[in-house]
Formats: structure tokens, C-alpha cells, sequence
């Protein structure tokens, strides 16, 4: 699946986040050189040609996006782990069962 460079970024936004963003706080930092109405308008097209790449990668509630769950982020289990190591050293916390997926 090919997605475009501008999706990439939203992509990524999201992924770093790792919660629900204001679609007007993303629209601004990905396209804030234009105006609010530009940027707004440069997301709307961004989401559309994910979804028409058949991509479900973001979801939307409300005026918030973020990335589906089934969506893995390299950095976010890295994150994970890192806290698992720091509250279990060792090879208890290098368990992948000891996950703990949904927060902490």
C-alpha cells in the first residue's frame, strides 16, 4: 500500500502522540505556514487520500483524530518496554507477556 508523503506525516504525528489530537492543533502543526483555513483544508485532503488508499489507520470522534489500535508503533513498545525494564530489570521485564497495552 503506497501512502502519500503528506499522510506519512499525519501518520506520524499521531503516532507520537499516542493519544487523540485536536484536528485543528494537527491541521496547524503540520501545514501552520498558511493560514488556519489552508491548513484545515490540506488535512481534510491528507485523510481522504488515506482513507482512499484503503489505509484504516486513523480514526475520528468528535474533532479528534488518532491512530486505530491495531496500528504498532515501533516507539511506543520501545517506550513500553523501557518502563517495563525500569520497574522489572531483568529478564521478568524483558517478558513480552508483561505487557501492558492501553496506558500507564
Amino acid at each position: 500500500m503506497r501512502i502519500p508523503h503528506s499522510a506519512e506525516r499525519v501518520l506520524t504525528y499521531l503516532a507520537l502522540a499516542d493519544r487523540p489530537v485536536a484536528r485543528t492543533r494537527l491541521a496547524c502543526a503540520l501545514w501552520g505556514d498558511g493560514s488556519d483555513l489552508s491548513a484545515t483544508k490540506s488535512l481534510r485532503t491528507t485523510l481522504w487520500r488515506v482513507r482512499r488508499a484503503g489505509a484504516g489507520f486513523v480514526l475520528a470522534h468528535d474533532d479528534r483524530l488518532r491512530l486505530h489500535p491495531d496500528v504498532t508503533v515501533d516507539v511506543t513498545d520501545l517506550m513500553d518496554l523501557a518502563k517495563r525494564l525500569i520497574h522489572q530489570p531483568g529478564a521478568r521485564g524483558l517478558d513480552v507477556g508483561s505487557r501492558n497495552h492501553g496506558g500507564s
